[in-house]
């Protein structure tokens, strides 16, 4: 050490020693774990005093910082000691082990087990297992089965398995035994005892004789089957050994015997004929031969041959009647038999033969008399087998007793000396059948009038007359038929009836015929029939006059100058002077007429409008539409110069209906005008158009 202020030093010397001593560790013995040992303590030590602990490994459950940690898994745990006051450590290492588990769980197995039937094996019951080291879980793995030679006989091998939580296993084998060694029971139907039937047929169907029935301890759908073998098999008598049998799905068998016996004790079926009911014949004889009385028949289930026979006994035997009982017998070779009895009766019931004269129809003469007696209506006869003079005699009774007509019913009767009696009806009749005496007028030949009408009344074309041998007041009266029914003609079928109060009709045919032969009228306007043109008007257009007939709404209007036909909507009149338009009016029937009109042109100048062109002749353009139309039809006019306007509505038969427009108009004015016609039943109009220069005429048609 040296002094700063001096620099002197002074020196000293110290011992100084190195605490290097380990401190002490042991990790104790190695420890073992086992399946029924999960931890383990570890046992460390330490002799250094204060020293603090570590431990490091794989499983330590706790304290790690202690000399006795508790672990759970195998594994190297290092203890590390550490002295605190030297800080010097050290080390060792224990080891622990698990010892494995060699040993499976331990099976309380089922006995074996045998039944009879395989629905009597029971479902799977787990077994109980135990093992060392815990916990088991107990399956069941399947059955087998084995050696089986039907459905309930055969070996099951029923297998368990247990596992311990080591994964080791154990089998368990259960063997259940199914035998079925046991016959169904079989239940026999009582014996049958049948009869023979129709045909001779017996029915051995089980239906009828009886059904066995089975039931088995086992198989619930045994199959039951029958075999037969007659005992007998006669003609009268079968029997018949029944076998059942039933066998289950195993072979077991049950049997029983049946008998079944049928017997012929079937009488024979006699068919007896009707009793009989003769009568004596000539000589008062009568015929007992089955032939004609009737023969018996039978028929026998089984016998094809059966013999009938019969015995006759009297039970009436005066000289006017025979009573005879008849027995029928028949037996079959089984000796069933039947008997019948037929009653055969002869009596001498024969009625006379009455011969009836015809029905008689005679007629109401004057005074409306009519004859009944016998010698003009007829006389009935009669004959009879024993009697030679039989009596016959009549009664009458009205049936109809009225003006017109008498019927009687004339009932005629014949009794011969044994009271046998024999009647017939004849009827008389007698009426009025005479017919009127109709006269019929003439035919009658007339003409279509006015609005084409025709008169058939026969105040006009003659009325029938009748009279009649009783009636003084027969009713004549007639129905009309058309035979031709043109437009042009008509020709009427009338036929006439007279009716008396009795019925009696007399008819009559009367012809009427009615023609058209009415000429067509040419109406002009207001009756012009002269006109002159002024100046250079190339715009005026001859009025086209209307032509109306009383028949025919469409009858054709021609025009013509000279021989030339010509149309007035354009035709021009060039030529100064009078030009004579001719018109021709033809009617549907033929019927036509004529008339003419004289126009005179005068010399002119050609004018010019203020523009200095030539005006064109049409002064109006015309739009008419719907038509055809329903009810209502409208005119639409465009004016392509001032000028007045005028437009009037006929029929198509030339009848004048009214204006609808009368009006002046200026260059491009527009009008629509309507009309309706609603009121009238015309099926077509004539409409004329009318300007300064131009005539239209034309027709619209009222839509069906």
């Amino acid at each position: 050490m040296t002094s700063t202020a001096n620099g002197c030093t002074a020196t000293d010397a110290a011992a100084v020693t190195l605490n290097d001593a380990v401190p002490d560790a042991k990790a104790g013995e190695d420890k073992t774990l086992t399946c029924s040992v999960a931890t383990v303590t570890l046992s460390g030590s330490s002799a250094t005093p204060g020293a603090t602990f570590s431990w490091s490994g794989p499983g330590i459950v706790s304290g790690g910082n202690t000399l006795t940690p508790l672990v759970n898994e195998t594994g190297s745990y290092t203890l590390t000691v550490t002295d605190p006051s030297n800080g010097c450590t050290s080390t060792d290492i224990t080891e622990v082990v698990i010892i494995p588990d060699k040993e499976g769980p331990v099976f309380e197995c089922p006995a074996p087990l045998t039944v009879s039937c395989a629905s009597e094996v029971p479902d799977p019951v787990l077994p109980t297992a135990t093992d060392n080291c815990g916990k088991v879980n107990v399956e069941w793995i399947g059955d087998e089965i084995k050696d089986q030679t039907c459905e309930d006989r055969f070996t099951i091998k029923r297998t368990y398995r247990a596992t311990d939580v080591n994964g080791f296993t154990s089998d368990c084998i259960q063997i259940i035994t199914v035998f079925d060694g046991m016959a169904p029971v079989l239940t026999i139907p009582a014996d049958y005892n049948g009869f023979r039937g129709a045909g001779c047929k017996y029915d051995t169907n089980p239906a009828i004789t009886g059904q066995a029935t089975v039931s088995d301890n086992c198989d619930k759908s045994v199959e039951i089957t029958y075999t037969d073998i007659f005992l007998v098999a006669t003609e009268c008598k079968k029997v018949i050994a029944r076998t059942w049998k039933a066998i289950d799905n195993c072979g077991n068998i049950a049997s029983g015997v049946q008998t079944l016996t049928y017997i012929d004790e079937t009488d024979p079926v006699l068919v007896i004929p009707a009793d009989y009911n003769g009568f004596r014949g000539a000589g008062c004889k009568y015929d007992t031969n089955p032939a004609i009385t009737g023969q018996a028949t039978v028929s026998d289930n089984c016998d094809k041959s059966v013999e009938i026979t019969y015995t006759d006994v009297f039970l009436v035997a005066t000289e006017c009647k025979k009573v005879i009982t008849r027995t029928w017998i028949a037996a079959d070779m089984c000796g069933n038999s039947t008997t019948g009895i037929q009653t055969l009766t002869f009596i001498d019931d024969s009625e006379p033969e009455l011969v009836i004269p015809a029905n008689y129809d005679g007629i109401r003469g004057a005074d409306c008399k009519y004859d009944t007696n016998p010698a003009t209506t007829g006389q009935a006869t009669a004959i009879d087998n024993c009697d030679k003079s039989v009596e016959v005699t009549y009664t009458d009774a009205f049936l109809v007793a009225s003006e017109c007509k008498k019927v009687i019913v004339r009932t005629w009767k014949a009794v011969d000396n044994c009271g046998n009696v024999a009647t017939g009806i004849q009827t008389l009749t007698f009426v009025d059948d005479t017919k009127p005496v109709l006269v019929i007028p003439s035919d009658y030949n007339g003409f279509r009038g006015a609005g084409c009408k025709y008169d058939t009344n026969p105040a006009t074309t003659g009325q029938a007359t009748a009279i009649d041998n009783c009636d003084k007041s027969v009713e004549v009266t007639y129905t009309d038929a058309f035979l031709v029914a043109s437009e042009c003609k008509k020709v009427i079928a009338r036929t006439w009836k007279a009716a008396d109060n009795c019925g009696n009709v007399a008819t009559g045919i009367q012809i009427l015929t009615f023609i058209d032969d009415t000429d067509p009228v040419i109406l002009f306007e207001n009756n012009k029939t002269e006109y002159t043109i002024e100046g250079c008007d190339m715009q005026f257009r001859l009025p086209v006059p209307i032509a109306a007939d009383n028949c025919d709404d469409d009858v054709i209007l021609k025009a013509y100058v000279g021989t030339t036909e010509v149309d007035l909507k354009t035709y021009q009149f060039k030529d100064e002077g009078i030009t004579t338009v001719t018109f021709t009016a033809t009617d549907n029937c033929g019927n036509s007429s004529t008339a003419t009109v004289n126009v005179n042109r005068k010399p002119c100048v050609v004018a010019r409008n203020t523009t200095g062109e030539l005006r064109e002749p049409t002064d109006v353009m015309l739009k008419i539409y719907p038509n055809p139309f329903a009810s209502v039809v409208k005119f639409e006019v465009t004016m392509l110069y001032d000028s007045h306007i005028r437009i009037d509505i006929f029929t198509h038969g030339g009848t004048y209906l009214g204006m609808i427009l009368d009006e002046n108009l200026n260059q491009g004015d527009v009008r629509t005008i309507e009309f309706d016609a609603i009121k009238y039943p015309h099926s077509a109009f004539l409409y004329r158009i009318t300007t300064n220069s131009t005539m239209l005429n034309g027709t619209i048609i009222r839509a069906k």
